[in-house]
């Protein structure tokens, strides 16, 4: 904005290395508290979408206001859903049991997973 109030369009900068710092500090930190091994820290550094955003988690509201669409009130819902089994279920168990779950132990092809159970049901 200049001194008469006038807001300016400036060109749009990459934000690709600023995420990619971002992104390298925090995964270094939590290597650095052993929450997370630096193997791990690589991997999620090689994957195309890494979780990180330099972006404000505003954007959403920003397109459904230029949309001039009314924004969706999310309700409490009164019973609580059922549980969703966790996505590092095979990394828990290749740390306790020092086996892979997802791997063949006969021929050492990965293996298909078929479906989940849980208890209780």
């Amino acid at each position: 904005m200049d001194e008469a109030g006038v807001f300016h369009q400036i060109p749009r900068i990459d934000d690709s290395r600023p995420a990619e710092i971002f992104a390298r500090e925090v995964l270094t930190m939590r290597v650095g508290k052993e929450l997370l091994s630096p193997e791990w820290a690589e991997r999620i550094l090689s994957w195309r979408h890494t979780g990180f955003n330099v972006h404000s988690a505003n954007a959403h509201r920003g397109k459904v206001r230029k949309a001039n669409r009314v924004p969706v009130l999310l309700r409490m819902a009164e019973e609580e859903p059922a549980p969703v089994p966790a996505k590092g279920w095979a990394e828990m168990i290749r740390k306790v049991y020092e086996v892979d779950p997802l791997v063949c132990p006969r021929c050492g092809s990965p293996a298909v997973l078929m479906a989940f159970m849980s208890a209780g049901e």
